[in-house]
């Protein structure tokens, strides 16, 4: 990959968009001029097969090693990173939860997402 923290641009101006597929992850470089931005670069990262399924990342460390393992990590600690989740494979409730110690208000979450996920937790990748 280029240089994009150096030069005559600074890192603050450049972001990094992530995106992962079933099949590859796809990496933007952006940098913004004035009002305008403008693809720096642009990287896709084969996966191996079953690394994604159903649209859930199956082992989320081992992705991320794969992709710092492509990039120069040390080059983009402070650059912000845009990732998205699909919204068929998403669901986002606002809910309202007391003042508890950190323990009592992991199992009020759990709680709650049982309650108001029609499947509850087992599909979940990962629970409070």
């Amino acid at each position: 990959m280029n240089d994009h923290a150096s030069g005559s641009r600074s890192a603050a101006q450049v972001s990094m968009g992530v995106d992962i597929g079933s099949h590859a992850a796809k990496i933007a470089f952006l940098g913004q001029i004035g009002r305008r931005l403008e693809l720096r670069e642009a990287e896709m990262i084969e996966l191996p097969p079953g690394s994604v399924v159903g649209g859930v990342v199956q082992n989320p460390r081992a992705i991320g090693r794969l992709i710092a393992g492509e990039l120069d990590v040390s080059e983009y600690k402070s650059i912000p990173t845009v990732t998205s989740i699909p919204s068929h494979i998403a669901s986002l409730r606002w809910v309202q939860l007391p003042l508890l110690t950190p323990d009592e208000l992991r199992e009020a979450a759990r709680y709650k997402v049982k309650r108001h996920l029609a499947r509850g937790t087992s599909r979940c990748p990962r629970t409070a």
